[in-house]
């Protein structure tokens, strides 16, 4: 059984990971076994770099549509996925307030949930909590900075990364004294 990363600590798993070849092949690192936050790390990271290029300011309440495409990612979910997309946009073009929205979606994906026969938690409340759990572990890990909503891509995580293998290959080579 895969430990989950709690929210105490923030782990990099190195052990039965393939070798990385680019940056998205870190997040498994960091959530192993648990694809749904993976999904979710990967296009927050994206959303908030792509913002970061178009001087875009990227917050929290952007949880909806990655959360929503990060289930579409996710072939038991994708159609209940598209369905609350849709609805999400015909409230909105009703001039539903965001709280009756969120209570709607919630409901009828319980409802899409029911008639897909689709066994575990309502899929809404369950990818908006792990969107959550992944910005504060991210944070965690300093890969992002948030200043109260805003999410900006952090360096730090890749500073500290490169001072371990700094001081592990002095060490492996013999350049430091043990």
């Amino acid at each position: 059984m895969v430990k989950r990363p709690s929210m105490s600590e923030a782990k990099l798993q190195l052990s039965g990971v393939k070798r990385p070849t680019k940056w998205q092949d870190i997040i498994p690192m960091l959530f192993p076994g648990h694809k749904a936050r993976q999904d979710i790390a990967i296009l927050l990271l994206q959303r908030i770099k792509e913002g970061e290029e178009k001087h875009e300011v990227i917050t929290t309440s952007e949880w909806l549509p990655i959360s929503l495409e990060a289930m579409k990612l996710n072939p038991m979910y994708e159609d209940i996925a598209n369905a609350l997309e849709k609805k999400w946009l015909e409230l909105e073009e009703a001039g539903k307030n965001r709280v009756e929205i969120l209570k709607e979606l919630a409901a009828y994906a319980e409802e899409l949930k029911g008639k897909g026969n689709v066994q575990g938690p309502n899929p809404f409340h369950y990818y908006k909590n792990n969107f959550y759990f992944t910005v504060k572990y991210l944070a965690k890990a300093r890969m992002i900075h948030q200043d109260g909503s805003v999410l900006k891509v952090s360096t730090e995580f890749g500073k500290r990364l490169q001072r371990l293998a700094e001081l592990w290959l002095e060490f492996a080579q013999g350049e430091e004294d043990w």
